[in-house]
């Protein structure tokens, strides 16, 4: 009998020592899916669908007993599945922070012998649902840290311009610095660069918007994020000027603060201001280059297709300010150009993936969690062109890039007749070469072929145009 009533026992604890061993799995496994699915934006179907199914399992667990854990894990499966069919930022929100309560209950209840134990796992507890509540805050409005990683760098929204962002271009150009081209908001000042010399308003003018995702970024230094021990930008605009051109720069606000569209509004006010003022300022705007890389891209692509197709302006509420044949050419370098693919690079990198697709979210009020369609379709600047849009360049790195929307971009005005030159870096020849390759190394191989291929093909625009 006794023999028999210890067995019973070790059978139990034998069971009970598994059932803590499974919730506890369930509760981590959790937790790690409920921080994959603030990050991994590409794979939030997956993911959503993972986690469901251990939701499902922890409640499966508790079904005799009809206790929190079963109802809580009905709960969070429950919101998963609504995202799926529905998907919407706060019902996913919701469904997290559900899931974070439920997976801190499983393992506050797995008991331990020591008092201090206790208050420790509590502790532990408390702070990793409160990180993971935030994390995923985050991946629905992005604001709140990209507000304080922008106020961190010399390039906040200002009424004032920043006089310590310049560079020296030498004694042959003059330099036109923080000239004001509008009052309505922040940041609305530009630099000229010209040569000097009587032929100066003859030239070509190349119109410049920098990068930064949309929340950094200026129009002297350029894109922080794509910085390396060489001056990239001034290696960038010194080219631009040898081949004999003008250069215009232009500021504008940044997100979070200053949404879409509002930049793009700015650039039509900046390019109303140059042509009013040309003469002034000692500048043509007869043939103007426009050329933006990585958010400047996405932010000049969108201002060039607003001019050609008229479906886009009214989308953005501008009324053209230039005709087609002003427009001689357009530079998209490291553009993102389809929303729907901002958090998907080429060769993903799963920071890359995370850092824009949050930084285009600052910029449009979209999460990257649950994508409008209407929005997508009528921001996707690649089925927006049309045949009347000028002769394009186009480059990006081949990893933790936009090297797809490039390429798709260039098939699309090729296929509408369009002179289109690409250049991806092949990766055989030129190893990695990351997002915005050109100005993050500047002096590598393959930023000196492409500004080679650069060279080239305003040389053969400028000769057409001589003809």
């Amino acid at each position: 009998m006794i023999h028999l009533f210890h067995l019973a026992v070790n059978h139990f604890e034998r069971k009970n020592s598994m059932s803590r061993f499974v919730n506890l799995l369930a509760a981590l496994v959790s937790i790690g899916l409920v921080l994959a699915r603030s990050i991994l934006f590409k794979d939030s179907i997956v993911l959503t669908i993972l986690l469901i199914v251990v939701l499902i399992g922890l409640a499966w667990l508790h079904r005799s007993s009809k206790n929190r854990f079963f109802y809580l894990g009905l709960i969070s499966a429950g919101l998963m599945s609504i995202y799926l069919t529905f998907p919407t930022p706060w019902i996913w929100f919701v469904g997290q922070v559900v899931t974070i309560i439920l997976s801190a209950l499983v393992i506050m209840s797995l008991s331990t012998k020591k008092n201090y134990l206790t208050w420790l796992k509590a502790g532990v507890c408390g702070l990793i649902s409160l990180l993971l509540v935030t994390i995923s805050y985050q991946a629905v409005d992005p604001t709140l840290f990209l507000s304080y990683y922008q106020a961190s760098t010399p390039t906040t929204n200002s009424f004032e311009p920043n006089s310590e962002l310049t560079l020296n271009f030498g004694d042959q150009f003059e330099h036109q610095k923080d000239i004001a081209y509008a009052t309505e908001y922040p940041r609305s000042f530009l630099d000229i660069i010209r040569h000097k010399g009587a032929d100066s308003r003859e030239r070509p003018t190349y119109v410049f918007f920098h990068g930064g995702g949309f929340i950094a970024g200026d129009k002297m230094s350029g894109d922080p994020n794509a910085k390396g021990e060489e001056n990239g930008e001034l290696i960038y605009f010194k080219q631009v000027l040898d081949m004999g051109y003008n250069l215009v720069s232009i500021n504008y606000a940044l997100a979070p603060e200053y949404k879409n569209p509002v930049p793009v509004i700015q650039a039509s006010q900046a390019l109303a201001y140059l042509q009013e003022h040309q003469e002034e300022l000692g500048i043509s705007t007869n043939q103007l280059i426009f050329a933006g890389s990585s958010a400047g891209a996405n932010l000049v692509g969108n201002f060039i297709t607003a001019q050609l197709n008229p479906d886009h302006a009214k989308t953005l509420g501008l009324e053209p300010v230039l005709s087609k044949s002003q427009i001689k050419a357009l530079v998209l370098e490291a553009p993102a150009l389809d929303p729907s693919r901002t958090s998907r690079t080429v060769q993903s990198s799963a920071l890359h993936n995370y850092i824009f697709g949050q930084s285009l979210a600052s910029y449009t009020q979209q999460s990257q969690i649950a994508l409008d369609d209407d929005f997508v379709a009528k921001n996707n600047l690649i089925s927006l062109i049309t045949a009347d849009f000028p002769p394009t360049l186009l480059t990006e790195g081949n990893y933790g890039s936009f090297g797809d929307q490039a390429q798709d971009y260039h098939q699309r005005l090729t296929a509408l007749g369009v002179p289109s030159t690409l250049f991806i870096p092949d990766q055989q020849t030129y190893g990695k070469q990351p997002h915005a390759f050109f100005t993050a190394d500047a002096t590598s191989q393959a930023s000196k072929d492409y500004y080679r291929l650069k060279a080239e093909f305003f040389k053969t625009l400028d000769e057409k145009s001589s003809e």
